[in-house]
């Protein structure tokens, strides 16, 4: 089903910011040492972000360290 152009879409107001403010949450370690990681093992889980209320979240970045070639196959990031 095609619309033609943007305006006909039902989609076009669905970014639109309305009575919203912007939040940034980092890992970002205050101190100045570079420890702004936390360690998971296996079979277990960790709360990176917890907020009330509906959002977007416009940036993610993550890093693993591990031996194993299938680590980011393995890994599973719930939302």
């Amino acid at each position: 089903m095609g619309f033609g152009t943007l305006d006909n879409s039902p989609f076009r107001n669905l970014f639109v910011v309305k009575d919203a403010r912007s939040r940034r949450v980092s890992s970002w370690d205050k101190t100045g040492a570079n420890r702004d990681w936390c360690s998971i093992g296996p079979h277990k889980t960790a709360v990176l972000l917890e907020v009330n209320g509906s959002g977007c979240i416009t940036h993610f970045y993550w890093t693993m360290i591990g031996n194993d070639p299938f680590d980011l196959r393995k890994a599973v990031l719930r939302m």
